[in-house]
C-alpha cells in the first residue's frame, strides 16, 4: 500500500484514465457551448480582464452588446488595462 505514493495516478480521489478522458471532453463541451451561447463573455475572459459587477459597467456592456460594437469595448478595456499595468499615464 506504501508504494501507491510513487504512482503517478497517486491522488486523493483515484481516477482511472477513462475517468480522465471523459472529464476533459465533457470540459470541452462545455468550452464550446460557452463560446457559442455567451461568445462577449467568453471575449472578455480570453482577453483576461477583471469582471466587473457595478452597475454603471453592466450598463456600459449591455449597450455595447446592444451596439454591435462589444469587440471594441473588450479592446478598449484591454488597453486601459495595459496601460495600467505598465504605468503609461
Amino acid at each position: 500500500m506504501t508504494k501507491v505514493r510513487e504512482s503517478p495516478l497517486f491522488s486523493f480521489l483515484p481516477a482511472g484514465e477513462s475517468d480522465v478522458a471523459h472529464v476533459f471532453a465533457l470540459l470541452d463541451e462545455i468550452d464550446t457551448w460557452l463560446e457559442a451561447e455567451l461568445a462577449d463573455a467568453m471575449l472578455w475572459i480570453r482577453e483576461g480582464l477583471a469582471v466587473r459587477f457595478d452597475e454603471d459597467f453592466r450598463r456600459e456592456a449591455a449597450a455595447a452588446m446592444e451596439a454591435g460594437t462589444f469587440d471594441r469595448f473588450v479592446e478598449g478595456h484591454s488597453y486601459r488595462q495595459d496601460m495600467i499595468d505598465n504605468m503609461d499615464y
